[in-house]
């Protein structure tokens, strides 16, 4: 069933991937975690290419036999014919139909029909569900399966050469292996992958406000920001969020409703449906590292099995490996806002994670931020907004200080040095963060190290004043001042990107 998007910010450059892979017949696999919004990215598509492109979506999760798929095709060959699109043949499909005695005909018939009406793409959204439940019926059970199903398709794609065929899923141990790898039967049948990301922060911002605009309901700038940077750009996140809000809140308020939905409300319920997806080690080992036990050996001794987990969650797209070294690695969790959920919650014989803490650690831009500088994988020269060319190396460890002394929003180690950070995620950054960035050299002095460089960063460009104090400052002090130019330069050296 297609449905025309509430509201569409960005993917521009993925829609034009998408036209361009459409126009030249080739088979795309798209992949992206829960809520990325690659529904909405299709029902755009759709909408833009109009009778252009012909084309056909098929929601996958509503799909249990091969009937049900060629119901679907009705549908949608309906809907373009009503549209002026396409001549449709009634007759012939009820023919096809009426000879159709399992799933695999029905497969058979629905690339036919597909020839027949000059259709030039086919979608099929979770991908995998389909495989899964056609593969549990005759003729695919016991001729291996979902595989035989992934085999049978690889015959239809060589076939039907001229339509493009669009498998969407998120990223899963089974997408892996009928898509994933070398041996897997679909592997080679693809000639393009688009990766959805989230959205950056300022088209968070601008989807949060164009949401609200149409609701004709009125936030501050504060929650609005709060939204954009706790989100991570995850749009389904986005909606969640701000079913939460209500006009004239404050954002101590909306900070105490969030709390609230992520330990008994929407958000809860979200990720325990997310959870239950995962098998009882990966569970354990997501918990472990949401709540700070990152390093792999110190996972591998804690919970038996947990080199097979890491393994199948890095498959999942849902963990990152961090190789810091030959026998040193390191492993965080992509979805930031599931990971401060994870260390909220009780679990017996781990520590619990209060919401600020967690808030602090390992959501919005400030963490983000700590995970672009210690995954960086090589050296990157950059130019700093006080036009200074420098250079920033991979670090051993980066982390957030508490203290005695005070806090440091980030301390990036290295052999003999460090380089503090200090990162603010607002509109406008006054050289009050200056201020507190030289507090930072000091308390990392205290501490004991030698800080080599200490770094504001910014998401927002820095006021003329800011620069100014900057530039007076810098001449005793080695500070530089970043903005979102320069860390989606780095991000590109880096295992995290930037949205």
């Amino acid at each position: 069933m297609r449905y025309s998007p509430e509201i569409f910010v960005d993917r521009e450059k993925e829609l034009s991937s998408l036209r361009k892979w459409v126009n030249e017949g080739t088979n795309v696999l798209v992949v992206g975690l829960r809520g990325y919004g690659k529904t909405s990215l299709f029902m755009k598509f759709l909408e833009e290419v109009g009778c252009d492109f012909p084309g056909v979506y098929i929601n996958c999760l509503t799909i249990y036999t091969g009937r049900d798929l060629l119901n679907s095709l009705l549908e949608e060959l309906e809907t373009l014919s009503s549209r002026g699109c396409i001549d449709f043949d009634r007759m012939f499909f009820d023919a096809l139909l009426s000879r159709t005695r399992d799933s695999r005909d029905c497969l058979n018939a629905l690339y036919k029909l597909l020839e027949k009406h000059g259709i030039r793409f086919i979608i099929f959204d979770e991908i995998s569900t389909l495989l899964r439940r056609l593969g549990a019926q005759k003729p695919f059970r016991g001729a291996g399966g979902a595989k035989a199903v992934a085999e049978h398709f690889k015959a239809l794609l060589d076939r039907y050469r001229g339509i493009s065929t669009i498998f969407a899923d998120t990223s899963t141990n089974f997408h892996y292996e009928l898509f994933g790898k070398y041996p897997g039967p679909l592997f080679r049948q693809y000639q393009a992958m688009l990766e959805l990301e989230p959205l950056s922060f300022g088209d968070s911002i601008e989807l949060i406000r164009e949401i609200l605009r149409k609701r004709n309901v009125g936030l501050s700038d504060n929650i609005v920001l709060y939204i954009a940077d706790i989100s991570g750009g995850v749009p389904a996140y986005i909606e969640m969020l701000l079913a939460i809000a209500e006009e004239g809140m404050d954002i101590r308020e909306y900070e105490a409703e969030v709390e609230r939905s992520l330990i008994l409300g929407l958000l809860n319920r979200y990720f325990e449906a997310l959870l239950d997806k995962f098998s009882w080690t990966e569970q354990e080992v997501l918990y472990a590292i949401a709540k700070g036990m990152t390093r792999f050996s110190e996972l591998q001794r804690s919970i038996a099995g947990s080199a097979q987990a890491l393994n199948s969650l890095v498959r999942k797209g849902v963990v990152i490996n961090v190789k810091k070294g030959p026998r040193e690695s390191y492993y965080l969790i992509k979805d930031k806002l599931f990971t401060a959920w994870l260390a909220i919650r009780e679990k017996p014989g781990m520590r619990k994670i209060s919401f600020k803490k967690a808030r602090m650690l390992t959501i919005g831009f400030e963490s983000l931020v700590r995970e672009i500088f210690f995954t960086l994988k090589e050296s990157v020269r950059i130019r700093d907004e006080l036009g200074r060319e420098i250079t920033i190396e991979p670090p051993k460890k980066v982390y957030r200080y508490e203290g005695a002394l005070g806090e440091i929003d980030m301390v990036a180690e290295y052999r003999d040095y460090v380089v503090v950070g200090e990162i603010y995620f607002g509109l406008k950054c006054g050289r009050e963060k200056i201020n507190q960035l030289l507090r930072n050299i000091g308390i990392a002095e205290r501490l004991g190290y030698k800080v080599r460089q200490a770094i504001l960063i910014s998401y927002f460009d820095y006021p003329e004043e800011t620069i100014g104090y900057a530039r007076k400052i810098s001449e005793e002090t080695p500070i530089l001042l970043l903005t979102e130019k320069q860390l989606r330069e780095l991000s590109k050296y880096s295992l995290i990107r930037l949205p």
